[in-house]
């Protein structure tokens, strides 16, 4: 079983350099495409001497986000190499000796599976709070936006994603899973092609929600196996990157790009959404804008 791998950079070269020198070392990463979604920093130039042979350097001329510098490097690998397996990787995971070979066991072993990943960690050990987690519906999409509004938030808490932690409870195993977390995971080339790669209709942010919901629609499960785990510098090149409510901003965007084009599938279900959307967007600036006049955040 072949195995390709695309790995988005953008003005992140330490956190690159690091993963490449890894997948350089292990024979089962057969072919690696590095995407340089525009960087400034003078990324490319850097990562040349790190991009020879079974690597490969792909140069977009414009940052348009996750979803279409993912889906330059697929069309990319599969020109290339046509790959069996392609891997969806962010630049600031350590993967631990023998992941790729346990993942590619797990496809043999589990061909009901179109998409597979292990357990996400950050550094430390601890699973982040959604490291997979249960596909949104329109009723959840709803209840998102009222439970996040300050006053209920605060007597609420925050989500702790029990769908994960019930399966994280479990003997390790393979079990199925609805949306796995876009910073690692690897799909079946065929099935991914079916269900048409990422929508570049968003920036950042809901790529994975919108591709896990596609490639149900095909009739295709993902599944996650929690015997075998990486780890994730969680939000670290992100974070880097962009301002708190610049990415605020963007999560609000996508989310809604995905409710209006694929949950809300009535004229009379939009417009509630649409509604509570425009409440949620007010309540949200205002509670931002308040904490950055108090300084509790960066400009």
């Amino acid at each position: 079983m072949k195995l390709g791998l695309v790995i988005l950079n953008y003005n992140d070269f330490p956190h690159t350099k690091a993963i490449l020198e890894q997948l350089n070392r292990d024979p089962l990463a057969e072919g690696v495409v590095v995407v340089d979604n525009a960087s400034t920093d003078g990324s490319p130039d850097r990562l040349l001497p790190y991009c020879t042979g079974k690597i490969r350097l792909l140069k977009v001329k414009k940052n348009g986000g996750y979803a279409r510098g993912n889906n330059a490097g697929i069309r990319y690998l599969i020109k290339w190499m046509h790959p069996d397996v392609i891997a969806i990787a962010n630049p600031d995971l350590m993967l631990p000796e023998g992941f790729l070979s346990a993942v590619l066991t797990d496809f043999a072993e589990h061909p009901e599976y179109s998409a597979l990943t292990g357990v996400q960690k950050i550094p430390g050990g601890e699973v982040p709070p959604f490291a997979f987690w249960k596909k949104m519906t329109y009723s959840g999409a709803l209840k998102k936006m009222v439970s996040e509004f300050w006053l209920l938030r605060k007597l609420h808490g925050p989500d702790r994603n029990q769908y994960m932690q019930a399966i994280l409870a479990k003997e390790p195993g393979v079990y199925p899973a609805d949306v796995l977390s876009g910073c690692l995971f690897f799909v079946r080339t065929e099935d991914l092609l079916q269900a048409g790669c990422f929508d570049e209709g968003t920036f950042l942010y809901y790529e994975e929600e919108i591709l896990f919901h596609r490639l149900r629609v095909q009739g295709k499960r993902a599944a996650v196996d929690t015997g075998i785990s990486f780890t994730h510098e969680w939000g670290g090149t992100t974070d880097q990157i962009f301002r708190r409510i610049d990415t605020f901003r963007m999560t609000c965007r996508s989310f809604h790009y995905f409710v209006v084009h694929y949950l809300a599938k009535s004229a009379g279900k939009r417009a509630l959404f649409e509604a509570v959307y425009a409440v949620y967007r007010i309540e949200k600036e205002l509670h931002y804008g308040t904490l950055r006049l108090l300084g509790k955040y960066g400009k």
